[in-house]
């Protein structure tokens, strides 16, 4: 009574229906872990929802960039013409009396811009002088110390 080929049919059929099933189950869990992730815990319950998130986060990561790179671009101006190069140069102008308490200091940019003071210190007094710096070079005459410490500062 079991063997009826209409029970035998039905059978298989019942069979083949519960391993789609089966199939079907674990593809969808697959695709729902799938959308978890891709969802990075988000509220999303569909993928629409999850991919209009993420095209919303993709704009606010674009214009955090665009803001950063502006920020980056002043930033690097700004150091460019900041002061970074420096340079000490000490020295006795006076031969075989006093020490080094003399010296020539040199202050320059980026584009080697900036400014060289010299302190010649001597028992009357200590005197001071400042030069302004062009891309390395000076409109007023330049001692030899003075231009060790801009040539010092330079290759720093």
């Amino acid at each position: 009574m079991f063997t009826s080929p209409t029970n035998l049919i039905i059978g298989g059929a019942s069979t083949l229906g519960l391993i789609w099933i089966f199939i079907l189950q674990i593809r969808f869990n697959h695709y729902k872990k799938r959308l978890i992730l891709f969802s990075h815990g988000s509220q999303a319950r569909n993928i629409e929802q999850a991919l209009t998130e993420q095209l919303s986060q993709c704009q606010q990561c674009q214009r955090a960039l665009g803001d950063l790179a502006d920020f980056s671009q002043r930033n690097a101006k700004i150091a460019g013409a900041s002061i970074h190069k420096v340079a000490l140069i000490r020295f006795n102008p006076f031969d075989k009396v006093g020490s080094d308490q003399s010296f020539s200091i040199a202050f320059l940019n980026q584009e080697h811009t900036g400014l060289v003071m010299s302190s010649l210190y001597a028992q009357s007094g200590c005197r001071i002088y400042a030069k302004p710096i062009l891309r390395g070079k000076s409109q007023y005459p330049l001692s030899a110390e003075e231009i060790k410490a801009i040539t010092k500062a330079i290759s720093v």
